[in-house]
């Protein structure tokens, strides 16, 4: 299962006539140019503090309200959170859970306060 995908993508490029295999490449190509665009740009907003970075590191001064707190509990209830984001014998909601897939393990997050 783990080299089908690859297996069919290669025997669909070799089924390509060459002038498909031309238009294939330089969607490929401009998506790539699409994508260094874009994280140009975003780096330049960031650099002129247009918009923050993920990675600021800066706290909010104010504190949740105590309905904020309750509302984001019931919500976490609710939606089933711990299911996915708990790990067998683990902390609550501290990630760490392995989700296989047929391209590897994926380890879910820590969602704690």
């Amino acid at each position: 299962m783990k080299w089908a995908v690859s297996n069919a993508l290669a025997q669909r490029w070799q089924n390509y006539s060459p002038v498909q295999r031309v238009f294939a490449a330089l969607g490929l190509l401009l998506g790539v140019i699409a994508i260094c665009m874009a994280v140009l740009i975003a780096t330049e907003l960031i650099a002129k503090n247009l918009i923050k970075p993920w990675t600021t590191g800066q706290k909010d001064t104010q504190k949740p309200s105590q309905g904020t707190i309750e509302q984001g509990r019931y919500l976490a209830q609710v939606g089933n959170c711990a299911a996915c984001h708990t790990a067998r014998g683990g902390q609550d909601f501290a990630g760490g859970k392995a989700i296989h897939t047929p391209f590897g393990a994926v380890y879910t997050s820590n969602i704690t306060p």
